[in-house]
C-alpha cells in the first residue's frame, strides 16, 4: 500500500504481511492476522504505538524513512518509563508474539525507549539496529529480553554506550559496527555472562580497552577490527580455542600479531 495521504484507518482482520511505502502518514491500523508488516520509504514523522492493533505480529521491519524522528506509545506518552507503567497497568504486552525487529537508514531517528521494553516485546529474538542518528538507547533493558538471541547495532556513530548495559545469556550473536562511544562501556559485565554466545563482531568500536575472551566459552566466530583502543583480549590463549577468528588493524592491541586469520563473511 503506498501513496494514501488521507488515511486515518486500516483494518484488514484477514492480512498476513503488509507493506506501507512513500505518501503514509499516522493512522490507526488494526490487523488481528498480521504476521509481517514493511514500513519503508514513508514520510511518517513519528510512529504512534498505542495507534497500532496487531496481537499476532512476528516480524516488524522499519526502513529508509527519512523523516522518521521517534518510535514512541503515543504524542502524550514519550518514555519507555512512562510506557512501562501503561502495559503493567492494562497486563497486555503490545506486541506479544514479536520474534524480529528490524530498523534500517531512518537518518534521523532519535528515540526508539518506547518500543524497547519487556512490556512492549516480551517474546523479541533478534534486534537489528542499522545507519540510524540515535543518541541513546535504553541498554540496561536488554537483560530483561530472556528470548534475545540476535542484537546486531551497526552504524550509529552518534550513540553514548552507558556503563550500566547487562545482555542476556540468551544471547548466541552479538554484532557492533561504528556505533559510537564505549569509553563508559565496561565489556567485561557485559560479555562475562553470555553462555551461549557463538558469534562476536566488533568493528570500529571507540573506546573499548579489552575484551575477556576467555570468559566466552562457546564462542566459535570472532571479528575484530579498527577497534583503536583495544590493548587485550586475554593473551593468544584466550582465543586458542575459537573456530573462526579474524582480528585486524587493531594498533594497540600487541598480545598478537596481526592480522590474524583470513577475511571472512559475517
Amino acid at each position: 500500500m503506498s501513496n494514501c495521504p488521507k488515511m486515518t484507518h486500516l483494518s484488514a482482520l484477514s492480512a498476513k504481511k503488509l507493506e506501507l511505502k512513500f505518501k503514509i502518514f499516522g493512522f490507526n491500523i488494526e490487523c488481528s492476522s498480521l504476521t509481517y508488516l514493511h514500513i519503508h520509504s514513508s514520510q511518517l514523522p513519528s510512529i504512534e504505538l498505542e495507534k497500532w492493533s496487531l496481537p499476532v505480529l512476528q516480524r516488524l521491519h522499519i526502513g529508509d524513512c527519512d523523516c522518521l524522528k521517534f518510535i514512541r506509545e503515543s504524542e502524550h506518552i514519550s518514555t519507555g518509563l512512562s510506557l512501562g507503567l501503561a502495559r503493567t497497568r492494562g497486563s497486555t504486552a503490545k506486541f506479544p508474539l514479536l520474534t524480529e525487529l528490524t530498523i534500517v537508514r531512518c537518518s534521523k531517528l532519535e528515540s526508539i525507549d518506547d518500543l524497547l521494553t519487556h512490556e512492549c516485546l516480551p517474546t523479541i529474538e533478534s534486534i537489528t539496529i542499522e545507519s540510524c542518528d540515535l543518541l541513546f538507547l535504553p541498554t540496561e533493558r536488554f537483560e530483561s529480553f530472556p528470548f534475545l538471541k540476535n542484537l546486531d547495532i551497526w552504524r550509529c556513530p552518534r550513540l553514548y554506550w552507558q556503563s550500566a548495559m547487562v545482555l542476556p545469556s540468551s544471547l548466541q550473536k552479538l554484532g557492533l559496527r561504528s556505533c559510537g562511544d564505549f569509553s563508559a562501556w565496561s565489556p567485561r559485565c557485559c560479555l562475562e555472562n553470555l553462555t551461549s554466545l557463538e558469534s562476536l563482531r566488533m568493528e570500529s568500536c571507540r573506546g573499548i580497552v579489552s575484551i575477556p575472551g576467555s570468559n566466552l566459552k562457546s564462542l566459535q566466530k570472532l571479528w575484530i577490527q579498527r577497534c583503536p583502543d583495544l590493548v587485550s583480549i586475554g593473551g593468544p590463549e584466550a582465543i586458542a580455542n575459537i573456530n573462526i577468528v579474524y582480528i585486524q588493524g587493531c594498533p594497540k592491541l600487541m598480545e598478537i600479531k596481526q592480522p590474524r586469520g583470513l577475511h571472512w563473511f559475517y
